[in-house]
């Protein structure tokens, strides 16, 4: 990069350079100053809101896990009037719900290299070798914030269900006959390797190699990973008569963990007659005819067994509220199925309202809670509680402008009323992460809700060994630079967690 930038620099050097013959100097001689500020401006976000608050601890270099235990419940199984005893006796002994937990250290990585003649051509200029290495930290740090929030190394989405269609309308290319089709779900990664935004109803298909089970990582020493790409494994094959100009809406069952879902169709009956016609965020889609056939076919390989979880990332936030710590005690997991969120009547949103109370119900859990949202759940939430009932519960605050009479225009919802609490209501912040799948909600608790728990804190980042940039022994003529760091997201209270799914 820092290359071509340096070579796009010189061609705009040697065109100003070029001969000319004019009458009298002017700009087209070429005989003006080059204006170019030094040092190079980094304009691009580096947006790590969870990686900068999650404590980070050092733990000596040794073991290859973290191990903990909890206890999870007590005197679950008594009813509160057996405390009362009898003259004389005793009272009966409590039992207690323990769980062990471990989470085993990942190592995480970048490299990056600048060459002599970058170094030359920027001397007292900019520092290119300080540049390489910064820049990779931040991209480390934009890629450890992704895996915080989503990293998923036990949570396997398995087989796919089959979905089932219904067929209907005059807009579409299907004729009288029959119509086929395969769904793979796909984890948040599996979304964000596929092509990022991925539409709820239409079709998002940035190459017809897409989705791949497996890529191949490319490292700067000349190994390389087989990585897994976020694919769940392919259903089985179902199917729906058609009639002449019809679309069929094919719906799956929602598959817990699953960000999105790829669907093959075709007219004729088998997987490699099948081809990928849309990739949706959520469990159903509309197709108005077959896939085409320049796509990838549902026989691709690799589709045939699953492919979900990552070996080389650690699990993160929303993969313990789905599966818990190791699969031990999960948090709350709710989906819409594909379907919208919706007002209670009060001015808030039935299924937060329902999460909340599970919350505190189950686990008297109400202070410390966050909301995290994609961009469009944002957007819904807000027009859900400004237009979901003739009484709105929320405030006006007028003041004015520099001007008289300015106007403020556009409203959104950044926290919401939960109104379950033994302290009263208690605000929760809604809050938009960079990395969240437009049909999750997530649910993050960042405050130990006991008293006397003798945890340091919710969650913490564990490292075996924290960030370093290691520069490279020179073997061509180019200075390497790596930045790593040896961690594991560490979770004392995923109940506390939850994950609302399939949202439209």
């Amino acid at each position: 990069m820092l290359t071509a930038e340096l070579a796009d620099l010189t061609r705009k050097t040697l065109a100003l350079m070029k001969d000319a013959t004019t009458q009298g100097i002017v700009v087209n001689t070429g005989l003006q100053y080059y204006d170019l500020e030094a040092q190079a401006k980094r304009l691009y976000p580096v947006l790590t809101p969870l990686r900068n608050r999650i404590p980070r601890v050092k733990k000596p270099g040794y073991g290859i896990q973290p191990n903990w235990k909890a206890i999870t419940a007590i005197n679950s199984s008594t009813p509160s009037q057996f405390v009362g005893v009898s003259e004389g006796h005793r009272g009966a002994k409590i039992s207690l719900t323990e769980k062990d937990y471990s989470a085993p250290y990942k190592g995480i990585g970048l490299e990056n290299s600048a060459t002599f003649e970058s170094a030359y051509a920027s001397e007292g200029f900019d520092d290119v070798r300080s540049l390489a290495q910064i820049t990779t930290l931040e991209a480390l740090m934009i890629g450890e914030e992704n895996m915080i929030l989503t990293g998923n190394t036990s949570m396997a989405l398995g087989t796919t269900p089959t979905p089932t269609g219904v067929a209907s309308g005059s807009d579409g290319s299907f004729g009288a006959g029959t119509a086929f089709f395969f769904c793979v779900a796909l984890t948040p990664f599996g979304v964000q390797y596929v092509g990022g935004t991925i539409a709820p109803t239409t079709s998002a298909i940035p190459s017809a190699n897409w989705p791949a089970p497996t890529f191949t990582k490319n490292n700067a020493d000349g190994s390389s990973d087989v990585v897994n790409g976020g694919v769940g494994q392919i259903s089985a094959q179902g199917s729906i008569a058609t009639g002449a100009n019809n679309h069929v809406v094919i719906t799956v069952a929602p598959v817990k963990g699953a960000a999105g879902y790829a669907w093959y169709v075709g007219t004729t009956t088998g997987a490699a007659n099948c081809f990928l016609a849309a990739i949706t965020d959520i469990p159903t889609v509309t197709v108005l005819g077959p896939g085409n056939a320049s796509n990838q076919a549902a026989n691709a390989a690799g589709l045939s067994s699953d492919h979900s979880t990552v070996s080389l990332a650690f699990d993160g936030l929303t993969t313990f509220a789905l599966n818990g710590v190791g699969g031990k005690t999960p948090g709350y997991y709710a989906t819409l199925s594909g379907g919208p969120l919706t007002s209670d009547g009060h001015g808030g949103v039935t299924q937060i309202e329902t999460a909340f109370q599970y919350f505190w119900d189950n686990f008297r859990i109400s202070r410390g809670l966050e909301i995290w949202v994609g961009s469009r759940q944002a957007k819904n939430i807000t027009n859900i509680v400004l237009s979901g009932t003739t009484n709105p519960v929320y405030n006006l605050i007028m003041q004015n402008g520099a001007a008289q009479g300015d106007i403020t225009a556009g409203a959104l919802v950044t926290s919401y009323l939960n109104r379950y609490s033994l302290d009263g209501a208690q605000r929760v912040p809604v809050r938009v992460h960079p990395f969240m799948p437009q049909s999750w909600i997530f649910f993050n608790l960042t405050e130990v809700p006991y008293p006397n728990a003798n945890v340091p804190g919710v969650a913490r980042i564990v490292t075996r060994q924290e960030y370093y940039s290691k520069e490279w022994p020179i073997v061509t003529r180019e200075y390497d630079y790596g930045v790593y760091a040896d961690e594991v997201l560490q979770h004392y209270i995923p109940l506390g967690l939850g994950v609302l799914a399939d949202c439209q």
